[in-house]
């Protein structure tokens, strides 16, 4: 587990600190860019470890850098795991990591 992943883990489960699905999802946004697909396939083979609020934050972003074109709806899909994997591949825009 990486850092980025378990502080991710600590922002979705309100484990001692206030829920935070925008900084979750950005911390999980940078680790599936980082790691070697350890991420990429929690959030798309195990994505029901991970709260609809932060899923929900993901596709916005992913949304934003033009990857994910399906619902705001916390729901991982073929367009979620392709999206993240285009992200992945190559698609990191720091600039959609908003503090939200």
């Amino acid at each position: 587990m990486t850092s980025r992943s378990a502080a991710a883990i600590l922002l979705d489960e309100v484990r001692g600190v206030a829920p935070n699905a925008g900084q979750a999802a950005n911390l999980l946004l940078r680790g599936v860019a980082e790691d070697r697909g350890t991420l990429l396939q929690q959030l798309t083979k195990a994505s029901g470890d991970w709260s609809p609020e932060t899923i929900k934050a993901i596709q916005s972003r992913l949304q934003m850098a033009g990857y994910y074109g399906g619902s705001l709806d916390g729901l991982p899909g073929p367009g979620f795991a392709a999206a993240l994997t285009r992200w992945r591949n190559g698609g990191f825009k720091a600039e959609v990591l908003v503090s939200n």
